[in-house]
């Protein structure tokens, strides 16, 4: 199996990329202690020190966490601390597969920073000097991936643990909250600049170092390139797909009361005793194969509709929760998790989505009142507030980045521009 390697010896490993290794298919420069590795590394799933094939000594760790498709360990290599990600046998080929689709995707953001490298070395390192994007930047011979290991804590782990203090793991001045919702849109502004929307930004991919006001987006298992068609499989998502997904969800549930009914009507028939009966049931049976064409039809047209392509609108829409969480804490990323991902059609979203089509719908007065009753809650458990003037301004941006129409919503660039105006209402 091939080995794929970059840099892990230095600290900004995508500053100092050869462009040209990007290209190579087998051995990648893979630099430990001076020497080059140029033979395929590998490690066990166990923890403790296991010797690699070029006489190197790789750490596995503790286990971090799983996802879908990989368990997450630490480990180091001589005095550097890493990640690794490795597929989930359990998981199968499901696991493999989407591993590969993250290392591919690593690979193409890391093959497009080293050409902007090569056009403005000092402006892109000083871009990527905080680590605002985390690639897989390594892979081994099992499969597994190697990443960089930052400081903080995934977001996710922050507003679901019932320890957590109502701003527990964010920056403790309101400013550095600010600061650090802002960091996490260069990120995503650095991420678009490049050509690629994220498609899946959550609570569990973004680390939050509330040390240094830093974020760092993580796991690009489902990025694409911008104009790339992507298809979108549940009921979570931007509204351009959402009620799609939700009609289609009907859809099959009509379908299946339909199959199940009609081989309960072949049963009939088969034990009719009279013709009359018989052609009853047959006639029944013709009517339900017209409806189970009619709603095939429909899916077929409804995935059509939800399918799209890539677009930055689309991360924008998933970032209101990350926003409103890093802003307001656990409060903040309750009120967003009842807008944008419960998956119930009676739910939240679904009638947001339904209130937000209405004529009359002010979408900047709704998020009006939803932040100052955020804020009112923050000052009750912490006695910090927002100014008054920021929350009216925060309340114009989360309505447009919540817009129904994706063309009005702002870019990442335009965001940051806002949250460092706010900043200013604290001096």
């Amino acid at each position: 199996m091939k080995i794929l390697c970059f840099l892990l010896s230095c600290d900004l490993f995508v500053a100092r990329l050869n462009a040209t290794a990007l290209t190579v298919d087998t051995i990648l420069d893979f630099k430990i202690h001076g020497h080059k590795c140029d033979k395929q590394a590998s490690y066990k799933d166990s923890t403790g020190p296991q010797k690699l094939e070029g006489g190197t000594i790789i750490y596995l760790g503790k286990k971090l966490t799983s996802g879908g498709y990989g368990t997450i360990y630490e480990g180091s290599l001589g005095h550097r601390n890493f990640i690794i990600k490795q597929i989930r046998p359990e998981k199968g080929t499901k696991s493999r597969r989407g591993i590969q689709i993250e290392w591919g995707n690593s690979r193409d953001f890391l093959g497009r920073i080293a050409e902007k490298m090569k056009q403005d070395p000092i402006q892109y390192g000083k871009l990527l000097e905080t680590d605002p994007i985390i690639p897989a930047i390594a892979q081994t011979t099992d499969g597994s991936l190697i990443q960089k290991k930052v400081s903080g804590r995934d977001l996710r782990k922050i507003v679901f643990s019932e320890q957590t203090p109502y701003r527990s793991g964010f920056p403790d001045q309101l400013p550095g909250a600010v600061t650090c919702a802002a960091d996490f849109f260069r990120g995503l502004a650095l991420l678009h600049h490049l050509g690629f929307v994220h498609c899946d930004i959550k609570p569990g991919n973004i680390m939050i170092d509330d040390e240094h006001y830093l974020c760092h987006i993580i796991d690009l298992g489902g990025m694409k390139k911008i104009g790339k068609k992507i298809h979108i499989h549940s009921t979570n998502g931007a509204p351009e797909f959402i009620e799609q997904s939700y009609a289609i969800k009907d859809y099959e549930a009509q379908q299946k009361e339909l199959l199940t009914e009609q081989t309960q009507i072949a049963s009939k028939i088969e034990a009719a005793s009279d013709s009359e009966t018989s052609e009853q049931l047959q006639e029944r049976n013709r009517a339900i194969e017209t409806q189970l064409l009619e709603i095939a039809a429909a899916i077929e047209s409804a995935k059509k509709k939800r399918d799209t392509v890539a677009r930055p609108a689309y991360d924008i829409y998933s970032s209101v929760p990350i926003l409103l969480a890093i802003l307001f804490g656990k409060t903040g990323y309750q009120l967003a998790h009842h807008l944008y991902f419960l998956q119930e059609k009676d739910s939240v979203p679904f009638q947001y989505l339904q209130i937000a089509k209405r004529p009359d719908f002010d979408g900047e007065e709704y998020f009006m009142n939803r932040c100052f009753e955020l804020n009112q809650t923050m000052q009750e458990k912490t006695g910090q507030t927002y100014p008054e003037s920021m929350i009216r301004q925060l309340a114009q941006l989360l309505a447009r980045m919540s817009s129904l129409d994706p063309n009005e919503r702002p870019s990442a660039i335009e965001i940051i521009e806002t949250l460092e105006h706010m900043i200013s209402f604290f001096v």
